[in-house]
């Protein structure tokens, strides 16, 4: 694993691994309106 040095300015979390099992990370959008994914879309 590669350690990476990330300079943060937003106020939301940065991804991490919710548990020592997480197979990957949660990502957060910062986003300023609801986004609405209808079915079948692309």
């Amino acid at each position: 694993m590669m350690n990476i040095k990330v300079i943060y300015t937003g106020k939301h979390e940065l991804p991490q691994f919710e548990t020592s099992q997480s197979a990957g990370m949660d990502l957060r959008a910062n986003i300023e309106a609801p986004i609405i994914l209808e079915k079948g879309a692309r």
